[in-house]
C-alpha cells in the first residue's frame, strides 16, 4: 500500500507540474490543454490520496481537506471556463491567472499548514 501511495503522489505532483507549466506556456501561446489536464489529475489523484490515507487510518483533518479541494475546484473551475472561452473567441486571461494563483495557494495550504 505505501508503494502505491507514493507512486500516487507522483502523479499528484506531476499533476501540479503541468497546471504551473501550462500556465507559464499559456501566457505565450493559445493551447490550454497542459493547465486543464492538470488541474483535472490534480483534483482527481488528490481524492484518490485522501481516500487512501484514510483507508489507512491516517486519515488528514476534515478541515484541511475541505480547504484544498474547494480551492482545487476553484483551479479546475477557472481551466475548464478559460478553455471554452478561448473555444469562443472570448477574454480568458484572467482565468488563466487565477487558476495560477489558486495552484499557488494550495500548495501554500498544503506544505505551510500541513496535516
Amino acid at each position: 500500500m505505501e508503494v502505491a501511495e507514493k507512486v500516487l503522489y507522483v502523479v499528484h505532483m506531476l499533476g501540479l507540474l503541468a497546471i504551473l507549466s501550462g500556465w507559464v506556456l499559456a501566457w505565450r501561446s493559445a493551447d490550454l490543454r497542459l493547465l486543464v489536464w492538470g488541474a483535472r489529475v490534480q483534483l482527481f489523484v488528490g481524492l484518490i490520496l485522501v481516500a487512501v490515507a484514510s483507508a489507512a487510518d491516517d486519515a488528514p483533518p476534515n478541515l484541511w481537506v475541505a480547504l484544498k479541494l474547494l480551492v482545487a475546484l476553484g483551479v479546475v473551475g477557472c481551466a475548464e471556463v478559460a478553455a471554452q472561452k478561448k473555444a469562443r473567441s472570448e477574454a480568458y486571461a484572467p482565468l488563466i491567472h487565477a487558476a495560477g494563483a489558486l495552484t499557488l495557494a494550495n500548495v501554500a495550504i498544503a506544505f505551510l499548514v500541513g496535516h
